[in-house]
């Protein structure tokens, strides 16, 4: 492993330590201890205005393309994940549906004056922290998730860990091929966090 992974792990660590010592963390464990990781995760994940839908691996096109029809977006983007394209095949409804252009400026561009919506794949959900965790690399940029009005991000139910610490150590985290960038999503991005 190279020093800047160790050195990254290492800060993981003791944020995490830093963050356990808090006497709010001691009740948002406790929160977690009498319900379950997946009615915590909701609850953070809907105080800070996201709405999600359960649904299981056959009806996750469909569910989306609903979506997407109420919203009317004039244009929206689908993450090349892997796993996402894996999912939903080629089941969305493409009429509106865009490639992100290949050079970096084009797609910024293209990004803040024409994508009204994006669909992600998130890596991990974290119950503790209510958050999701999208590993950015070259088929999903980390601005696919920041810079539209709208994301849909998808997370497999298998894939939800009671916090950061059990997702760094789960062999789902291979800390062999960090990405150069992660995003943790609690809640929709403000104008602040952009730059």
């Amino acid at each position: 492993m190279n020093q800047s992974k160790a050195n990254f792990l290492n800060r993981l660590r003791v944020s995490q330590q830093m963050i356990e010592s808090t006497e709010s963390e001691t009740e948002k464990k406790s929160a977690i201890n009498n319900a379950s990781g997946k009615e915590v995760l909701t609850r953070l994940l809907e105080n800070n205005r996201a709405i999600l839908i359960e649904t299981d691996y056959k009806e996750l096109a469909q569910n989306i393309n609903t979506q997407i029809k109420q919203l009317q977006p004039v244009q929206y983007i689908v993450s090349e994940h892997p796993r996402l394209k894996e999912l939903l095949g080629n089941e969305l409804t493409e009429s509106n549906q865009c490639k992100l252009a290949d050079t970096w400026s084009e797609a910024k561009q293209q990004l803040f004056e024409d994508i009204e919506l994006s669909i992600c794949f998130a890596d991990s959900a974290l119950c503790e922290q209510g958050a999701l965790l999208l590993k950015a690399d070259k088929n999903q940029p980390r601005n696919l998730s920041l810079i539209p009005e709208t994301s849909f991000i998808v997370v497999e139910a298998s894939n939800i860990f009671p916090d950061l610490q059990q997702c760094v150590q789960s062999a789902h985290f291979d800390t062999r091929k960090l990405p150069s960038n992660m995003v943790l999503i609690s809640g929709p991005s403000k104008t602040a966090d952009i730059q």
